[in-house]
């Protein structure tokens, strides 16, 4: 992860899930970022093809 110590990396975002708080906790004290992530909610796990507010989510490129 140090590659990406001079990127320009000013946050990172984090669903709620623990462990995913927990590998960007891990990444920003790596990177540098005195914060470390901000939570976002709206970046939480996919449900089978669905979004988390039930709206289907097409794969296709």
């Amino acid at each position: 992860m140090k590659i990406l110590r001079d990127k320009g990396i000013v946050a990172i975002l984090s669903s709620l899930a623990g462990r995913m708080r927990e590998t960007v906790k891990a990444i920003g004290q790596v990177i540098g970022l005195n914060e470390g992530y901000e939570v976002v909610p709206a970046c939480g796990s996919l449900r089978r093809g669905e979004s988390q507010n039930g709206n289907k989510i097409l794969w296709a490129w």
